[in-house]
């Protein structure tokens, strides 16, 4: 989720995870921002639901929405989520030396490089957007043209979107 405002950011987290109220998180009302901003109201959480289609392994998919929960007290935290089920249920973890090496650039979403323009036009037409490469010309960091792409094609809805790099 990459909001381009604290508020949109926001409204994503709540589009996923579920509306911010007291009812889920005890004491956010006491927080200093909190009625200063403009939070989507009966939103349900949709964790499992939005990561299903990507996420095949149920243990992950749990995993996964346990690190997601809003209230800091109940989120899991890092000891718990390395004892999940997840971790020690088969396949077991194994060295990744071979499969990293053979990645020479970042895979982290933000240095990504764009997406071969077929890619980026099968995907605009799924989504009814289209990416502009005019932008890369303009940004030398790859990441400046993703962003840039962003903030140019919002979702029509102004809502989640998933995004496959």
């Amino acid at each position: 989720m990459q909001g381009n405002t604290e508020q949109q950011q926001l409204t994503l987290i709540s589009q996923l995870c579920g509306s911010v109220t007291p009812d889920v998180w005890p004491g956010v009302e006491n927080l200093e921002l909190y009625s200063k901003m403009d939070l989507p109201k009966g939103q349900k959480r949709k964790v499992k639901e939005r990561l299903k289609p990507y996420v095949k392994d149920p243990y992950a998919c749990d995993l996964l929405d346990r690190l997601l929960v809003l209230d800091p007290s109940k989120r899991t935290d890092s000891d718990s989520a390395l004892n999940h089920d997840f971790f020690w249920t088969d396949p077991m973890p194994c060295d990744l030396s071979k499969m990293l090496a053979q990645h020479t650039q970042s895979m982290f979403e933000y240095l990504a490089p764009p997406r071969r323009p077929a890619a980026a036009a099968a995907a605009g037409a799924a989504g009814g957007h289209h990416h502009n490469h005019h932008h890369q010309g303009h940004h030398g960091h790859h990441g400046h043209h993703v962003r840039a792409a962003q903030h140019h094609n919002p979702p029509p809805d102004g809502g989640y979107q998933d995004r496959v790099f």
